[in-house]
């Protein structure tokens, strides 16, 4: 059954106004903010640890819902699909804390949501509370916060943790997304590459191209990109006393090895997609009804299930609408200590199987799943099909290191579609016709630069 259309009107100023105490921001603390490259790995001894007292609750469930553009009238769906879930066991409520910052089209319209259980289900009205914050997060005159503005994520992660901490705690970012660079180097304009959507049968896709934000767009502010992130997760980090256990992106082109390592020592897993997403994105009445249901699930658990809920969706027979779907989970420990190590090996053995391998490394390459953006690829099957084109004996043990780090690191994945050969996670690899971005070198922008292996042999890969 296709979801229902929302009438933005109506919902407007839905929600009565429940007034809760709150802490107001702090600054971030010393030596928790970006420096030197690896400034995000975790430090116990530097935590202070401020909410090691817990509310009660299993579960803490964040949204930071950017919809301060075309997306709102899907932002405003997907929290009726939330109240839908929770009904599914209203006492859920107890052990579980859904909130989510949502910001829409109108002025003066952001808010702080509690998510509660609607007893009409999936319908028009939401019926959640809305928490008075004390301009903690949204200033008190205006009512109005820019999600692509760092300070609003910083201080609503920061506010979050002091707050709402639970035994477990997920935080996920909805919006459009781009990837781990502003644009789509090679995309040709005339496809599509200029607009939020694009029309597919039985739907549309969010789309973003060459003139789109990072992710967090704000059609009346700013972009967030992904050293963006670090600030507001190290406060969140120094406020629990640990990483979140699961990070999630309900955005387009976000699951990237690249993306995972941003997030070291700040969340143990990440939850994204490698393709476009559709425009009705997860499945929150399936995903919150299934927590609701069991509130006893593990953080692998649930974002198992966040998995396998979204790829139902849009299967034959789902709830939403959409086609070309990736959703994957991955453990962020696990790849620092499996996969990073594998895929340095993998780097220095490319490169030095240049020049005679070049052949076996292009035609891999250019056999390899992509997706929307070009210059990105499918791990998992670019070692896959570089198997089958190489008998090099470093390579070939390489190959197989990278293999079993993967078959580690990703808990569960799902596709459906054209990228009938994803396995879970992208990286940063354009063809070799198409050159070297010199911005994956800049290690305060993308963390993954410091590595250095990887983006040695791209270079040596595009230039010759």
């Amino acid at each position: 059954m296709f979801k229902k259309t929302i009438q933005q009107v109506a919902l407007l100023g839905a929600a009565a106004s429940f007034a809760l105490s709150s802490l107001a921001a702090c600054a971030p603390q010393a030596g928790l903010l970006p420096g030197a490259p690896g400034f995000n790995t975790l430090q116990p001894g530097r935590l202070t640890a401020l909410s090691q007292t817990r509310s009660g609750k299993k579960w803490t469930i964040a949204l930071y819902l950017a919809g301060d553009n075309n997306l709102y009238s899907a932002g405003l769906d997907d929290i009726n699909e939330m109240e839908a879930g929770l009904a599914k066991n209203p006492q859920a409520a107890e052990l579980i804390d859904v909130i989510v910052l949502f910001d829409g089209l109108p002025q003066g319209d952001s808010k702080i949501y509690r998510i509660r259980p609607d007893a009409n289900g999936y319908d028009q009205n939401i019926v959640s509370e809305v928490i008075d914050d004390r301009g903690a997060v949204i200033p008190m005159d205006t009512k109005e916060v820019d999600t692509g503005n760092p300070e609003v994520l910083h201080r609503f992660m920061d506010y979050l943790t002091r707050n709402h901490a639970a035994q477990y705690n997920s935080f996920s970012i909805w919006n459009h997304g781009d990837g781990i660079f502003r644009g789509n180097p090679g995309q040709d304009p005339s496809q599509g590459g200029s607009s939020f959507f694009q029309s597919v049968a039985g739907g549309e896709q969010r789309v973003q191209g060459l003139s789109s934000q990072a992710f967090a767009s704000d059609d009346n502010g700013g972009e967030l990109h992904l050293k963006d992130l670090n600030p507001g997760l190290a406060l969140a980090t120094r406020n629990l006393g640990r990483p979140l256990d699961i990070f999630g992106f309900d955005t387009c082109l976000m699951q990237y090895v690249e993306t995972a390592y941003q997030l070291r020592g700040q969340a143990n897993i990440l939850v994204a997609s490698e393709e476009l997403e559709p425009g009705d994105g997860w499945d929150y009445h399936a995903y919150l009804g299934t927590i609701a249901q069991n509130p006893n699930m593990n953080p692998v658990q649930v974002a198992a299930m966040m998995v396998d809920t979204y790829g139902a969706s849009y299967r034959p027979g789902g709830s939403q609408r959409g086609r070309d779907i990736t959703l994957s989970a991955l453990d962020i420990n696990k790849m620092m200590n499996t996969l990073v190590p594998s895929i340095n090996r993998l780097g220095a053995e490319l490169q030095a199987a240049l020049p005679a391998e070049k052949p076996a490394i292009d035609a891999a390459r250019n056999a390899t799943q992509g997706f929307y953006n070009r210059d990105s690829a499918d791990l998992g099957d670019f070692i896959k099909q570089l198997s089958s084109r190489t008998q090099n004996p470093g390579l070939q043990a390489a190959i197989a290191g990278v293999d079993q780090a993967i078959k580690q690191t990703v808990i569960n994945e799902t596709h459906y579609g054209a990228p009938a050969r994803a396995t879970g996670m992208q990286m940063y690899f354009p063809r070799a016709s198409m050159g070297f971005n010199r911005r994956y070198e800049d290690a305060s922008q993308v963390n993954y630069a410091e590595t250095r292996v990887w983006g040695d042999f791209l270079k040596a890969f595009t230039s010759r």
